[in-house]
C-alpha cells in the first residue's frame, strides 16, 4: 500500500482521466524475496484497495538461483569443475548474476563474461537474452502468474 501512496502523492495530476473518471492502477512490486501486488482505485478522496495478493516465497533472488545453476552447469560441461561448490567462485557468479539480470531489463541480450571463475578459467558467453532468461526462470513466471490471478 506504501507503493500506492507514494504514487499518488507524486502523480495525482495524472491519476484523473480528462473525462472526470479516476483511475485503477495495479502495482507489482518484486523484491530480492517477495513478490506483492495490489489493485488500488484513486478518486481525489480517497484510495481504495480492491485486491492484494502476495507470495513470499518468489523473489529477484529466485531468478538469481535459477541461473546460477543454469551457468553452472554450462561451466561444469565445458570444465569439468562446479564453480558453486567453491565460496569465492560462488560469490563472484552471484554478482555477475545480478549485474546481469538487472542488465537484461534495460537491454534485450547482454554479454556474460566472469573472468578466472574456477581455477583461472573464464566463463563467457557472447549472447545471452531475455528470451533465454525467461526459458531457465519459466517455473518461477508460473508462479508469479497464478499469484496475480
Amino acid at each position: 500500500m506504501a507503493i500506492a501512496l507514494g504514487y499518488a502523492h507524486q502523480r495525482m495530476a495524472d491519476i484523473k482521466k480528462a473525462n472526470g473518471i479516476w483511475r485503477t492502477v495495479c502495482f507489482i512490486d518484486l523484491g530480492c524475496s517477495n513478490f506483492s501486488l495490489s489493485v488500488v482505485e484513486f478518486s481525489d478522496e480517497y484510495a481504495k484497495v480492491l485486491m492484494t495478493n502476495s507470495d513470499r516465497n518468489i523473489g529477484a533472488r529466485n531468478f538469481d538461483h535459477a541461473l546460477s545453476l543454469d551457468f553452472a552447469k554450462r561451466f561444469k560441461e565445458e570444465f569439468g569443475e562446479d564453480p558453486l561448490s567453491h565460496p569465492k567462485s560462488k560469490l563472484q557468479m552471484m554478482e555477475a548474476i545480478e549485474k546481469i539480470r538487472k542488465d537484461l531489463t534495460s537491454n534485450e541480450e547482454v554479454e556474460v563474461n566472469i573472468d578466472e571463475l574456477y581455477n583461472d578459467e573464464d566463463f563467457y558467453i557472447e549472447s545471452f537474452d531475455r528470451e533465454q532468461f525467461e526459458e531457465i526462470n519459466m517455473e518461477i513466471k508460473e508462479k508469479m502468474i497464478t499469484t496475480l490471478k
